[in-house]
């Protein structure tokens, strides 16, 4: 008669959402190195902010002028913000003391939050034109302890005195240290001892910073301003873009943008949660229900209500897509109403 007898060795253990396979603990070097490598990410894995492209005070301009202006949004654990300007030879029969800086503002109140850096360039005694060996490259800095990241602000350039800039584009930079892996200064205590106990709190604060990675550190995708106090101006109930002042339809030939977000949802989602942002105004005579949008023809997102000259946004969800073109249109409640458009951009966020 055959027998079977029970294997006598205890099952191996089973935990709840398997935080440890087969009870095996979880290797300290490993949890330490992704702290590391979250703490690199925090630090030299950072954003740009806008970028601009068109020439700001020309050859022969007037000379003090308020220039481009972005919306941003500054990331996790941000400590500073650049600025790389490629500048052109100012007016030498005019310019005596030629400045360029930016400087970060409120955007409910226009308030100053911290300035840059100034560079003095100086007249040069050569006729002033703008042809690409006549530019001078230059960088300044905001340091980070004028502001706060995570946080809306707006950007604002100056050039003084027939400063001439061809350029400019600004990103965010991490620590003012170097050190980024010391439990002092990283943002991520990497500190896992081998064959020590790992804390409930140690892996949440990984966790915790990689979620703000995400939700703040996301980039922006385009950033667009006149480079004066003049506006593009558009007037009646028709939608129009706001560039060209006459195109009423999306088509690939309209100006605008081209957005690529590919990959950038997240698995519980298709789209992506973008903030549009206008600096705008509307005057004239009929209601005040001026407004402005950002559409593909399908995905719109409106602001709506615009009146006084100020900072206005409006939030949504674009497809995550290679190549998506958008453009900006405005109308208004009132065929005498009309939509100043000064600046616009858009960023991912969340």
């Amino acid at each position: 008669m055959a027998t079977h007898t029970a294997n006598g060795a205890q099952p191996y253990p089973i935990t709840y959402a398997r935080r440890a396979r087969n009870g095996t603990p979880v290797n300290a070097s490993t949890y330490s190195d992704i702290a590391n490598a979250t703490n690199h990410i925090i630090a030299y894995r950072r954003k740009w902010l806008a970028q601009f492209a068109n020439s700001v005070v020309p050859a022969g301009a007037s000379g003090t002028l308020t220039s481009w202006r972005a919306y941003i949004h500054t990331g996790h654990h941000c400590k500073q913000i650049r600025g790389d300007f490629i500048l052109c030879r100012p007016d030498n029969a005019l310019a005596v003391d030629p400045v360029v800086a930016f400087a970060l503002r409120d955007v409910g109140t226009g308030a100053l939050v911290a300035a840059s850096t100034t560079i003095h360039y100086g007249p040069i005694d050569a006729a002033a034109t703008d042809v690409p060996d006549e530019r001078i490259k230059t960088v300044m800095r905001i340091d980070g302890a004028d502001f706060a990241d995570d946080t809306d602000y707006w950007l604002q350039v100056y050039a003084y005195d027939y400063a001439r800039i061809a350029s400019a584009s600004f990103w965010e930079l991490g620590t003012l240290d170097g050190v980024v892996d010391d439990a002092i200064t990283g943002a991520v205590d990497p500190r896992f001892a081998a064959g020590g106990p790992i804390t409930d709190d140690q892996p949440l604060a990984l966790a915790a910073a990689q979620t703000e990675i995400i939700r703040t550190n996301r980039p922006s995708l385009f950033s667009w301003s006149t480079y004066d106090a003049t506006s593009n101006d558009h007037v009646g109930v028709t939608a129009t873009n706001m560039l060209d002042l006459s195109s009423t339809t999306v088509t690939a030939a309209t100006p605008g943008w081209y957005v690529n977000n590919l990959y950038h949802n997240t698995v519980s989602r298709t789209t992506v949660p973008v903030v549009f942002a206008v600096y705008a105004s509307s005057t004239g005579i009929g209601g005040v229900n001026a407004s402005l949008r950002l559409t593909d023809g399908t995905q719109t997102i409106t602001i709506g209500s615009i009146t006084a000259s100020g900072w206005y946004t409006g939030t949504g969800l674009i497809t995550a897509a290679a190549a998506t073109k958008f453009d900006i249109h405005g109308f208004s409640d009132s065929a005498s109403r009309t939509t100043h458009l000064y600046a616009a951009t858009l960023f991912e966020y969340e």
